[in-house]
C-alpha cells in the first residue's frame, strides 16, 4: 500500500505515540480539566508527550540529513519558533472568535493530524550504503 511503511525501521512510533498522547491530552482538558486533580494529570499527560516533540523532531531531521547538520539544526529551530508563533495567533483568533474551549478542539484536532501524517505518511527512504553504490565491491569514496 502506497504511503505506508512496509518494515519496522520505517514505522515511527515515537512520532505516533506522542501526536496520540497530545491529541488526547488536549481534547480532554474541556471536560477532563475541570478538576485540579484532572487538570494536572492532563498537564502531567501532554508534558510528557510535547517534551518529546522536540528530540524526535531533531533526531528525525539530523538522521534525514547527516552531511548537513548546522543546515538541518538552522531549519529545526526556524520551524519550531513560527510553529509557536503561528499556533499563537491561530489559537488566540480561536479564542476570541469562539471561547476557550474551541483552542483546545483546534490544537486536538490539529495533532490528529500529525497523527495521521505519521501512520499514512512515507517512511524515511532508504539511504544506499558504500557497498551498493560502487557497484557491490564496498569501496569507499572520498
Amino acid at each position: 500500500m502506497a504511503g505506508v511503511p512496509q518494515t519496522p525501521e520505517d514505522s515511527p512510533p515515537v512520532a505516533t505515540l506522542l501526536a496520540l498522547e497530545i491529541a488526547g491530552a488536549v481534547l480532554v482538558v474541556p471536560w477532563g480539566g475541570v478538576t485540579v486533580l484532572g487538570a494536572g494529570a492532563l498537564m502531567v499527560l501532554w508534558g510528557l508527550a510535547y517534551g518529546g516533540v522536540s528530540v524526535a523532531s531533531q533526531t528525525w531531521m539530523m538522521k534525514a540529513a547527516p552531511e548537513n547538520t548546522e543546515t538541518v539544526t538552522a531549519l529545526f529551530v526556524g520551524v519550531f519558533n513560527a510553529s509557536i508563533a503561528l499556533g499563537a495567533l491561530v489559537g488566540g483568533w480561536a479564542v476570541d472568535g469562539f471561547g476557550g474551549t474551541s483552542a483546545m478542539v483546534l490544537g486536538g484536532t490539529l495533532a490528529l493530524g500529525a497523527l495521521a501524517v505519521t501512520l499514512l505518511g512515507p517512511g524515511p527512504a532508504a539511504k544506499p550504503s558504500a557497498a551498493s553504490s560502487s557497484g557491490g565491491v564496498g569501496v569507499s569514496r572520498p
